[in-house]
């Protein structure tokens, strides 16, 4: 089964496309962004809902963005993509990605070095990440081919700086100003945050690169 341009690219958060989109702003096919928000019910909820304005299925689609690693060895910046059959175009970019990686879901962000351990233990994954299961199951389920395509931030043996789950709201939006006054109560969180913001950037452009590679690829 061959790929055929242009398909869909579902991001959770802005910053993790902006890359992306900042890089083919001057291509003649601009790509298809969904940024839907952070965990399973938005990714469902936005691709459903773009799937029923759209009144077509795409061609396929790719999820993408930030994930945690899991596998010990795994640098931060590190490509993995998972794949159905039809992205076997794919394989000569196996020097540059890491394919047919092994992703876990969680409805929370995994912050300790240690838990990130138990779970690979468990379940042998490579990254964890979010929203990529639910998208992947309703393409699946209406015969679109589909891929999964991320970017390590946290390595498996890297603690996140502070417990983002504690300063989530109801729908997964971050509660900025309890976030704000935790970090005036602990400058040295507020500096370890500044790192992981521009490592996130470095890593989302790394990303970009990938995906950009990708689409040239199935082209």
């Amino acid at each position: 089964m061959s790929l055929q341009p242009e398909g869909w690219y579902c991001f959770a958060l802005k910053g993790e496309a902006q890359p992306f989109v900042r890089r083919a702003r001057n291509d003649n096919r601009r790509p298809a962004v969904l940024v839907s928000g952070i965990g399973r019910r938005n990714a469902a909820r936005v691709l459903r809902d773009r799937l029923d304005r759209s009144g077509q299925a795409p061609p396929w689609v790719v999820t993408c963005g930030l994930a945690g690693g899991l596998k010990p060895g795994l640098p931060s910046g590190t490509i993995l993509v998972s794949r159905d059959s039809a992205f076997a175009v794919l394989e000569p970019l196996r020097s540059s990605l890491v394919l047919d990686a092994t992703f876990l879901e969680s409805d929370r962000v995994v912050v300790t070095a240690e838990e990130k351990q138990r779970l690979h233990q468990a379940t042998g994954a490579d990254a964890i990440e979010m929203e990529s299961a639910v998208i992947r199951t309703i393409c699946s389920d209406l015969g679109i081919p589909s891929a999964t395509v991320r970017v390590i931030l946290d390595t498996a043996k890297e603690d996140l700086p502070i417990d983002f789950n504690q300063y989530f709201r109801n729908g997964w939006r971050l509660d900025w100003m309890r976030l704000a006054g935790s970090l005036v109560r602990c400058p040295r969180r507020a500096w370890a945050l500044i790192d992981l913001q521009r490592r996130s950037g470095q890593c989302a452009r790394q990303l970009a690169g990938a995906l950009d590679m990708i689409r040239r690829t199935v082209s």
